[in-house]
C-alpha cells in the first residue's frame, strides 16, 4: 500500500472518486454544494497534494481554504502556501499562475504576502506582458 492510498481511504467515496478521476475542478464545487464543515478533510487534502505535488494538487487545495474554508485560522496562510506551491512546480513560468497570484494580492487576508514576493512575481509577469497593468502596479 502506498501512503497516498492512507490518506485517500480518509477522504469520503465522492471525493476519492473525484480525485481518482483527477476531476479537481469540482472538488471545490462539492465541499460548497455539499457545506463540507468537516475541516480535517482539507488537511487531507492538502498533505496529499504535498505528497503528489502537482499544479493541479496545489490549487485545488489553494482554492478550498481561500473560498471555502476562509473562516478558519491560517486558512488564507495555507492557501498563500499552496497558491506559492504552484508557482515554484511552474518555475514561476506560468503566465496564468503568476497574473491569477497578483490577483489575490487585493484581498486584505493575504497581507502576509512579502514585497519581495510579490515584485518577484510581478516582474515574472512583466517579462512576458511589460504592458501588463496589475504587475506594473506591484513591481514598484
Amino acid at each position: 500500500m502506498k501512503s497516498i492510498n492512507i490518506l485517500l481511504n480518509l477522504l469520503p467515496t465522492e471525493l476519492q472518486n473525484m480525485i481518482e478521476n483527477k476531476d479537481m475542478d469540482n472538488i471545490l464545487t462539492y465541499f460548497m454544494s455539499n457545506d463540507i464543515s468537516d475541516e480535517k478533510l482539507a488537511f487531507y487534502l492538502s498533505n496529499l497534494s504535498n505528497q503528489i505535488n502537482t499544479i493541479e494538487y496545489h490549487e485545488m487545495v489553494a482554492s478550498i481554504y481561500h473560498f471555502h474554508f476562509n473562516y478558519m485560522d491560517n486558512a488564507y496562510d495555507l492557501a498563500y502556501y499552496h497558491y506559492w506551491q504552484s508557482l515554484e512546480i511552474s518555475q514561476f513560468k506560468d503566465y496564468n499562475l503568476l497574473n491569477e497570484f497578483l490577483g489575490i494580492l487585493e484581498e486584505p487576508d493575504f497581507d502576509m504576502i512579502t514585497n519581495e514576493n510579490i515584485k518577484m512575481v510581478a516582474n515574472k509577469v512583466l517579462e512576458k506582458d511589460p504592458k501588463n497593468s496589475i504587475a506594473i502596479k506591484y513591481a514598484k
